[in-house]
């Protein structure tokens, strides 16, 4: 039920900022090839008792081509693909719902509620965070300012394994969820 999980996921959104980063291998499953006739889209199976083999080429190959459906030729038409009714509903539903908890407490609670739920974590430097691949670097220099290049530089290799890992495990949502939120923690300054 889209408009059931894209009220949730606007809320937990708004509750957590971080789920944000789910919204890349939700939306690459709201796409037609993943749904059976029954309207439920095809995820692995997560019970033990049914092993199912390692996905095929194919389907990794489909979970890359979902996004990059534009080709030369059609560029409009294959914009069609890749920006279908469920994900365009997906999008502005939890979209509105999460601006709609965000403005009502902002109107309650003024900067203090957006510096603290939202804009903190711009800002942030944990020197105590030592799951991170930075941990050692900030606790050594957590007292000097960082440049904003710094950290412009800490974040494109979070992005980039955030990507691998969603074109790589999109097709299973638990497991792909598992390991961004790993990879989120340990590449997280």
């Amino acid at each position: 039920n889209i408009l059931q999980a894209a009220f949730w996921y606007g809320l937990v959104v708004h509750f957590r900022i971080y789920p944000i980063i789910y919204s890349l291998p939700i939306l690459i499953i709201l796409d037609s090839e993943y749904h059976q006739p029954g309207g439920k889209p095809l995820l692995n199976i997560w019970e033990v008792w049914q092993q199912k083999p390692q996905s095929s080429l194919k389907e990794k190959n489909m979970i890359f081509s979902s996004l990059c459906k534009i080709t030369v030729t059609s560029g409009w038409s294959s914009m069609g693909n890749i920006l279908n009714r469920q994900r365009i509903l997906f999008a502005l539903l939890s979209g509105a719902i999460f601006f709609f908890w965000t403005g009502l407490f902002f109107h309650l609670y003024g900067w203090d509620f957006l510096n603290e739920a939202l804009l903190y974590h711009l800002t942030r430097t944990d020197p105590r965070h030592n799951f991170s691949i930075y941990f050692y670097h900030i606790y050594l220099h957590h007292q000097h300012p960082f440049l904003v290049l710094e950290k412009l530089i800490s974040f494109i290799p979070q992005l980039a394994v955030q990507l691998v890992l969603v074109f790589t495990f999109a097709n299973d949502l638990p497991f792909c969820f598992f390991v961004q939120t790993v990879a989120f923690v340990a590449f997280n300054k």
